[in-house]
């Protein structure tokens, strides 16, 4: 009898972490690049001052050779990187570019914009796996409308930020939180700094000074190192693990 029920024990065991397993799988939702969308942008309007395509917060434009996102919800421009180059042409981007350690293999991106830091990013030969998250599957139609071959370094995963950080077992050398609201969208850094390997570097954007004070004083308490410094009309943190 105890043999049996030991046995039963085992099998209830066995299934519960089958069923975990299963939805850890299911909640991490990482696109193939076959299976995301193009957009119809309005190609009438290339080098001129209209928008090349809108939807609810953000408008893409392309001026002299320059593709910019503007977000409506905080009347700032977002991001931008030169069509031929696909060189970053956005201050806090270039400073994420001179700053970052040239050594890291692995790289995770929060909030995607139009792609100008992970085309960046994929031109250092070192680095093998850039993994992006973005909730909005607009931002990875207007990246692939606009930039049809991508390096296939660049992986895309449609999630909310938290629920990523919460499930994702993966490790990285480099995070950069590019989430960009005006009030912070991630709810544990503690995790955060979970997801990185020893002596891995996490970069904060902000573009609220009084948030990005008062999140530093909290870094602080995680990480063994956090400085702070203005880009233009934002706020870089940098956090050393």
């Amino acid at each position: 009898m105890k043999r049996f029920i030991c046995v039963l024990v085992l099998i209830i065991i066995i299934f519960q972490i089958m069923s975990l397993n299963e939805n850890f799988a299911n909640s991490i939702n990482k696109l193939e690049w076959e299976s995301i969308k193009t957009l119809p942008i309005n190609k009438n309007n290339i080098d001129t001052s209209e928008p090349l395509y809108c939807f609810e917060n953000y408008c893409l434009y392309f001026k002299d050779n320059v593709y910019s996102l503007f977000d409506k919800s905080t009347f700032l421009t977002h991001s931008k990187y030169n069509a031929d180059t696909k060189e970053c042409d956005f201050v806090y981007l270039k400073t994420i570019l001179q700053l970052y350690p040239k050594n890291i293999k692995n790289v995770c991106i929060f909030g995607f914009g139009i792609g100008g830091l992970p085309l960046a990013l994929s031109k250092n030969s070192n680095i093998e796996r850039i993994d992006c998250v973005e909730i909005d599957v607009r931002m990875f139609e207007l990246f692939k409308t606009i930039n049809p071959n991508p390096p296939e370094k660049i992986h895309y995963y449609l999630n909310d930020v938290n629920d990523f950080i919460k499930e994702s077992e993966s490790k990285y050398d480099m995070i950069v939180d590019d989430t960009y609201g005006a009030e912070k969208v991630i709810v544990d850094y503690k995790l955060v700094k979970q997801m990185l390997n020893p002596n891995g570097i996490l970069f904060i954007n902000l573009i609220k000074h009084e948030l990005a004070i008062n999140l530093v004083e909290k870094l602080k308490k995680i990480f063994s190192n956090v400085s702070l410094q203005p880009v233009n009309y934002n706020w870089l943190i940098t956090c050393n693990y």
